[in-house]
């Protein structure tokens, strides 16, 4: 099921009412967020129960919207404004954006996300990560361990700050928790440890790609069950599960009404308009392209 469509209203409520100088989501006041929400709620009916992790999502929806619009305003102000923007509101977003506050906060936030240390290239081309597991396997008549194979993918070594200290500090932890019982040191998983402690400030996970489905929910050793941080991840990718549990949850929702994908075509987020096409006449009855409806 295909749950785009109730995306695409949340996206199109929030252009209807965003009434304020707002030149990001984090500006809007929750007021505000959610009366957009009751607008975008109105034409659906669901289990109250998913109610906070739907309002969770038009939340990240447009937030995500917004930046990716306004990122490209930003770049060209003289340009004409979004045509949901209110010309006061326009006018004060520009002098926030010419602030040089912001202009400073932007380049914080772009070498956090470049990491001055030494940002990493990816060289694997078009083969994907478990191709050249498959390859490296072969060649070194072992599959290759998680840093191995992350030195390997990228231009440059030690890219991920003291990799080497951190894995190996890890791994001599586990091995001292395993002591003399050499079935315990046997069943130490490599590949766990550095999904536990190979990440960015994201979370996300160094040189993993799609293999992190490989990581075990639930480690069947004593050693890795203590380890904190590896039951961290598992409550990430527990996260994950939900994320697509709320997926299908809209894409249900999506089926109350499926008339209104044809009657509202989101298209070309990518331009300064951002804007809704809908068709010159709809159905009588039809509620997602009524404007005035809450």
């Amino acid at each position: 099921m295909d749950d785009r469509p109730v995306r695409d209203l949340m996206r199109s409520k929030i252009q209807e009412n965003f009434n304020g100088a707002w030149p990001i989501f984090s500006k809007i006041l929750e007021k505000d967020v959610k009366h957009m929400f009751e607008h975008w709620k109105a034409h659906f009916t669901y289990d109250d129960n998913y109610d906070e992790a739907i309002f969770k999502e038009f939340k990240d929806v447009g937030s995500k919207h917004l930046s990716k619009i306004f990122a490209i305003q930003r770049g060209k102000l003289h340009s004409p404004k979004p045509e949901w923007v209110l010309d006061w509101a326009w006018e004060e977003m520009k002098a926030y954006w010419r602030f040089d506050a912001f202009k400073k906060l932007s380049e914080i936030n772009k070498n956090n996300r470049a990491s001055k240390g030494g940002s990493a290239g990816y060289y694997g081309g078009s083969i994907t990560i478990g191709a050249h597991v498959d390859l490296l396997t072969v060649k070194l008549k072992n599959p290759p361990e998680q840093d191995y194979l992350y030195r390997y993918l990228h231009s440059k070594e030690g890219v991920f700050p003291e990799s080497e200290k951190i894995i190996q500090e890890a791994v001599k932890e586990a091995i001292q928790a395993a002591g003399d019982d050499q079935e315990d040191i046997n069943r130490i998983n490599k590949l766990a440890i550095w999904a536990s402690v190979a990440k960015n400030s994201k979370e996300h996970t160094f040189g993993l790609g799609n293999l992190v489905k490989m990581i075990p929910k639930v480690c069947a050793t004593p050693i890795m069950q203590k380890n904190t941080e590896l039951q961290e991840r598992v409550k990430q990718l527990e996260g994950e599960i939900a994320k697509d549990m709320l997926r299908d949850a809209l894409a249900q929702i999506g089926c109350q009404h499926p008339q209104f994908p044809q009657f509202l075509a989101y298209t070309n987020i990518g331009q300064s308009s951002g804007s809704f096409e809908q068709p010159p006449s709809q159905p009588s009855g039809s509620q997602s392209g009524d404007r005035s409806s809450p």
